[in-house]
């Protein structure tokens, strides 16, 4: 109890932070007793850990994401919306305190029909917004940006989960699974960046105002100590824990998104090299068992769902001579390692209690990485002398539950 439940309770100071601190917890050997009160914990009194509004939270975890004006945030449908937004996210803080298997039967129960509706809700009240305050029409839509963000996650997190359970079974499940997971990890940089972008971008305008109004307030500043206030005051210079802490989660899924692409491409060569064969189905096909292990996202229109004709068009690297393949695939394992060494250094300034993955963990990352590595360069040996028998390929999730390390033995 001191070590799980008494830190959530006194020291989660907004959303980002509780969610990371559970999800601590959700990666640990916790019992059911220290889960239960926990949950127990979580909300009562009509209130977040007893004591703050959900609403609240969520309105400061928007701003934290994304730059959102005064005038969005304070409108009465925005209002009414943010509070609509208070039991799906609970929701989601609930879910990281289930074990992997039934979390990802509580997001295709639950969850994901309930965001999408949301997301549904959140675009109409963009659009009206951009329509009564004259807001030009290519700016980007703050709330629906937010909950596609959730959206993505809870996508990413039920395939995820799916791997870490067993669910997908065999190089041909897995190649489903890493590639789907590439493209929602793709969509969900891309939708972070632009969002802290946006963010970043209010806040140097914002600086640079009050900079203005300080100058005409007090001529007699001169321009040394002008520009030195400034450079304090730029949110470059001065980023908070939780910049911090969101940038470097964003590097996690950058991580996540290249390794998904290099063993992605891993399998893709050991099929073009004749080390894994198509498996063949008596009472099904590949296309029926992609369809029904996706269906779930059917009904989700952003990201849009992908089909299995999307999967043979995005897999298809027939056109790709075998060494070019061989070496794209060591490539983005180097990248990914590189960005893990920055991740190291980055992790040691951040707050063990809140960083999004300790050093343990993206250790563990590591190691797949170079395990692949490895096993690449073995593949290249392998096909320039071809043995007089073909190796034995295993699936190794040893190292990571997500992440295989595929080996030739």
């Amino acid at each position: 109890m001191e070590q799980f439940v008494c830190p959530i309770l006194f020291s989660s100071t907004s959303l980002n932070r509780l969610q990371r601190t559970l999800d601590r917890i959700s990666l640990q050997d916790v019992n059911i007793l220290n889960r239960s009160l926990i949950v127990l914990n979580l909300y009562f009194n009509e209130r977040l850990l007893g004591k703050f509004s959900l609403a609240e939270w969520t309105v400061d975890n928007i701003r934290q994401s994304t730059h959102v004006s005064e005038s969005l945030v304070s409108n009465e449908h925005v209002i009414a919306f943010v509070n609509r937004l208070a039991k799906p996210v609970y929701d989601t803080l609930k879910l990281r305190l289930l074990n992997r298997n039934r979390q990802r039967a509580y997001i295709e129960a639950v969850m994901l029909q309930d965001w999408v509706v949301l997301q549904n809700e959140a675009q109409v009240l963009d659009a009206h917004y951009r329509r009564e305050n004259g807001v030009d029409p290519s700016t980007q839509p703050r709330l629906s940006q937010y909950v596609l963000t959730i959206l993505t996650q809870l996508m990413d997190r039920f395939i995820a989960s799916g791997v870490d359970q067993g669910i997908f079974y065999g190089h041909q499940d897995l190649s489903f699974a890493f590639w789907y997971r590439d493209f929602l990890l793709s969509a969900l940089t891309k939708n972070l960046s632009s969002m802290q972008s946006s963010r970043r971008a209010a806040q140097v305008i914002s600086k640079q105002t009050n900079v203005k109004e300080q100058q005409g307030n007090n001529k007699k500043r001169t321009k040394k100590a002008l520009k030195n206030e400034y450079l304090d005051s730029s949110p470059k210079a001065c980023p908070t824990p939780d910049d911090l802490e969101n940038e470097f989660a964003l590097s996690i899924i950058s991580c996540k998104r290249m390794l998904c692409r290099g063993i992605q491409r891993f399998f893709v060569s050991l099929r073009q090299a004749g080390f894994l064969s198509e498996p063949v189905y008596e009472f099904t096909s590949a296309k029926a068992v992609f369809e029904k292990r996706f269906e779930m996202f059917a009904s989700i229109r952003q990201p849009p769902p992908l089909s299995y004709n999307d999967y043979l068009e995005g897999s298809n690297y027939t056109h790709v001579p075998q060494e070019e393949l061989l070496q794209s695939t060591a490539e983005w394992f180097q990248s990914c390692n590189t960005a893990i060494e920055s991740l190291l250094e980055e992790e040691r300034g951040l707050n063990k209690m809140y960083t999004p993955m300790r050093a343990d963990e993206i250790q563990s990352l590591r190691k797949v990485c170079l395990g692949n590595s490895i096993y690449v360069m073995k593949l290249r040996q392998l096909i320039a002398n071809p043995p007089s028998h073909p190796p034995k390929v295993i699936f190794d999730f040893d190292t990571h539950s997500e992440f295989c390390t595929i080996k030739l033995i």
